[in-house]
């Protein structure tokens, strides 16, 4: 008895984005993070183009609530997303240079 070979069965693709969600590409450059003001039910791609690392963290200023995304180094020409589901505003900063690039994502219904 010879078993039969396995059929291949492809992986489901992962979608690009929530079924309905708004897109917004944010591009970070000359070491600049950018405030935003999206809808909810946004996903925001920031894109690194700039040569250095650089991440996109949000800082909850709070310790006790822990940050909801961090992207940890973000290579150049490499991307991250971060799908916003409720109202509010958001700081971010990048945690390589968090002097100068620190904006927020406001987000509103």
């Amino acid at each position: 008895f010879t078993a039969p070979e396995p059929t291949r069965v492809p992986a489901t693709p992962e979608p690009t984005h929530p079924p309905g969600a708004t897109i917004v590409d944010a591009d970070i450059k000359s070491f600049r993070h950018t405030d935003l003001e999206v809808k909810t039910n946004t996903v925001v791609i920031w894109t690194n183009r700039d040569q250095p690392l650089h991440t996109i963290t949000h800082i909850s200023g709070d310790r006790n609530v822990p940050s909801l995304w961090n992207s940890g180094p973000t290579a150049p020409d490499t991307s991250f997303r971060f799908h916003f589901t409720e109202p509010g505003v958001y700081p971010y900063q990048c945690l390589i240079h968090p002097v100068n690039m620190r904006a927020t994502v406001t987000v509103t219904e």
